[in-house]
């Protein structure tokens, strides 16, 4: 099997990080795709890439890409560098999974990779759900022990402030007409019957659907737990309770440097969530926050300001940690 997931290691210099990071996918092991190390992103842009994979422990081969040095000079020079490790939100193929077993097994066994190969932790940054990922990982103590520093843009831990036609949007985008077409005119995702045919649609639309679906079904919510199957049993079969369990977020080790960058026109990670973050990690000794007012979801990563506004604070963050 395959789990349809990206990571990419990049590899830093202890004084400084140089180079640039892209972000693509990886899918299911019947189709793998050319590795990037081969494509243009190596040959024409003047990156040192290397392929890896590692198998995890429910059984699924994920495929990360190391780029050991950026197009500079100063990038290339000899010496231990830091390994700096990215994970992507939802920009995948393969649904069949959510931020559960990315925490839990996907996560944990890439950070072992990255410590087996450079003996060092790793200081993690990630995206959207990227962080709702590695959020799950701390409260099941999974990768403590491999992570030097953690990084949060846009994290999406708490959902109840996000307004209602984000929602819509996400319910209707893709699978609207079908559902309507059944005579449907609510999407709630968790009835039975919606949950059969959305099973059936995700085989063909290319959404990766569990992860939205775990995602909103507890969009009203306020605790953030473990994906609910919508039935009782179901869930006591997974969990042996009838209500998906909880993350302890007060799990995450409190020295560990944390950093949370937000946005206010943030309309997934709304501010008011992000708040309910911060006090749920308030008696965090190594906390740090970044509030830019006018970023939006997408402009932690595709913003023609990123730069200059939030990465080039994310390298002095990561380079004053000893």
């Amino acid at each position: 099997m395959s789990r349809t997931i990206l990571y990419i290691i990049v590899a830093v210099k202890a004084s400084s990080i140089h180079g640039e990071s892209l972000g693509l996918y990886h899918q299911n092991a019947r189709a793998v795709p050319p590795s990037i190390c081969s494509g243009d992103l190596s040959f024409t842009k003047g990156y040192r890439c290397e392929d890896y994979e590692v198998i995890t422990k429910d059984g699924y081969i994920l495929r990360l890409w190391r780029f050991r040095e950026g197009r500079t000079k100063e990038s290339r020079r000899e010496g231990t560098k830091q390994p700096v490790f990215l994970q992507h939100g939802v920009f995948l193929d393969f649904w069949d999974f959510s931020y559960t077993e990315m925490g839990i097994y996907d996560l944990p066994a890439s950070l072992n990779l990255v410590y087996a190969e450079t003996g060092q932790k790793a200081h993690f940054i990630g995206h959207s759900q990227g962080t709702t990922s590695m959020f799950a990982a701390f409260s099941q103590w999974k990768v403590e022990e491999r992570l030097k520093s953690a990084v949060m843009l846009a994290p999406v831990v708490y959902l109840s402030h996000m307004p209602f036609g984000v929602t819509y949007v996400y319910c209707h985008a893709y699978i609207g007409e079908i559902v309507q077409s059944f005579g449907i005119s609510e999407c709630n995702l968790m009835t039975p019957p919606l949950d059969t045919m959305l099973r059936a649609i995700c085989s063909i639309v290319p959404l990766t659907c569990l992860e939205i679906i775990a995602q909103f079904s507890g969009v009203r919510r306020t605790v953030f737990a473990h994906y609910d199957y919508g039935n009782p049993a179901t869930n006591m079969e997974h969990y042996g309770v009838p209500e998906p369990p909880a993350f302890d977020l007060q799990k995450i080790p409190r020295h560990l440097p944390l950093y949370i960058i937000y946005g206010g026109k943030d309309l997934l990670a709304v501010p008011q969530d992000v708040f309910h973050l911060l006090n749920e990690l308030r008696s965090h000794r190594n906390l740090r926050e970044l509030y830019v007012d006018n970023y939006a979801h997408f402009d932690f990563i595709e913003g023609m300001n990123t730069k200059e506004i939030v990465y080039d604070d994310v390298v002095s963050f990561i380079e004053g940690i000893p």
